[in-house]
């Protein structure tokens, strides 16, 4: 006897008409540059090697002019060397001008905001992961994984793309994005939209209070 209540966002603190957007003034990204973005802790579980490799497959292989965007750091209490590891892969690849690594910041909505498209790579069951439904609130829309959360959170071709585990047409489905840009427009009013009616978090609150409620009823 279970019932799910999400995790919710101020969709007020996440609006894309308000947010100060900072990514492309400090680190002079051009305008017409389209930012393909993720942001987490980097640590090994999240992926972020996908994120990296589809990059540099875009780049070299498509020869689309973008920039690939990590905001995040590892934690200092990991003590690993991913991020090297990550920098290494765009070294060896020649790209350095075609990523940023923005390392950690406190307001990660001033460079999601910046986001043509974001992409969440976990390819492990994340409950709900909340940057997800930042992105949304945000506008953006989203490409992940259909398991644990994210695939929740994902409306397939509607608000984003949302992919079986053996997909192999994630990179088809990003360049689908890079290329038409009416339909990023479509999928980030759809984004915005279930933000709002699902995951904010008034609604989430009067979700729990009407649940305990219902248990001391």
């Amino acid at each position: 006897k279970c019932i799910v209540v999400n995790n919710g966002v101020d969709t007020d603190e996440f609006n894309p008409a308000y947010v100060d957007r900072k990514l492309r003034a400090n680190f002079n990204i051009p305008k017409d540059k389209i930012i393909i973005g993720t942001a987490g802790r980097v640590v090994p579980r999240k992926n972020f090697k996908l994120f990296i490799s589809l990059g540099i497959e875009i780049c070299k292989k498509h020869k689309k002019d973008c920039v690939f965007v990590l905001v995040g750091d590892t934690p200092y209490y990991f003590n690993q060397s991913l991020m090297l590891e990550l920098k290494n892969m765009v070294k060896d690849a020649d790209l350095d001008d075609k990523f940023v690594f923005t390392g950690y910041t406190e307001r990660v909505e001033s460079y999601i905001s910046d986001f043509d498209i974001f992409f969440i790579p976990s390819m492990y069951e994340d409950p709900f992961p909340r940057v997800v439904v930042e992105a949304m609130s945000l506008g953006k829309p989203v490409l992940g994984y259909n398991i644990g959360g994210i695939g929740e959170a994902i409306d397939n071709k509607i608000n984003g793309y949302s992919f079986a585990l053996e997909d192999e047409s994630v990179a088809d489905s990003l360049l689908e994005l890079i290329e038409k840009e009416e339909l990023r427009l479509k999928m980030s009013y759809e984004a915005r939209k279930k933000a709002l009616n699902c995951y904010d978090s008034r609604i989430i609150a009067t979700k729990i209070i009407d649940n305990l409620k219902l248990l001391f009823s």
